[in-house]
């Protein structure tokens, strides 16, 4: 995403009516620090979970 940030993204979804009660889950390659995992859940991220990421943890975190 060349002009804005996941975390940009998700200042956009929380903004929508249709969406801002869905839960946000993040999907990350790289090791995330305690200050960003503040802060997203703050914005409403439901779960953070590092790449790669098996199915049967997708489910149950969409659950």
């Amino acid at each position: 995403m060349p002009d804005f940030t996941g975390i940009d993204v998700i200042d956009e979804l929380v903004k929508e009516d249709k969406i801002k009660n869905q839960k946000i889950i993040v999907l990350t390659a790289t090791t995330i620090d305690e200050a960003t995992t503040n802060s997203l859940k703050k914005k409403g991220v439901h779960s953070i979970q590092r790449k790669p990421m098996d199915v049967d943890t997708l489910i149950e975190v969409m659950s």
